[in-house]
């Protein structure tokens, strides 16, 4: 994703392979689809896990766009992290 914008987003779907994000819209928001994306998860005291991603979907509601994000490949560790964040998840390596 270009590096003009940053914020927070809150993710309201999460699976091993992607995730459904909300946050504020952006000036460019049309031209997201198809673009990369880095997802950082902050947890613990002051820890964050980085994901990269690609931009599958978009949908506005009101001031907020709906990003469905597909995950690239994650690593051993990351897999391991993000299942013990969310373990309904059950990813396996």
């Amino acid at each position: 994703m270009n590096s003009d914008r940053q914020g927070p987003g809150i993710v309201t779907n999460i699976s091993a392979k992607g995730c459904l994000c909300m946050m504020d819209t952006f000036h460019s928001w049309e031209n997201i689809n198809s673009q990369d994306i880095e997802l950082i998860f902050s947890y613990g005291d002051l820890e964050t896990l980085t994901i990269s991603g690609r931009v599958r979907s978009t949908q506005i509601q009101g001031q907020q766009i709906k990003l469905g994000i597909q995950f690239n490949g994650i690593d051993q560790f990351s897999q391991s992290l993000l299942s013990s964040l969310v373990p309904a998840l059950g990813v396996r390596s």
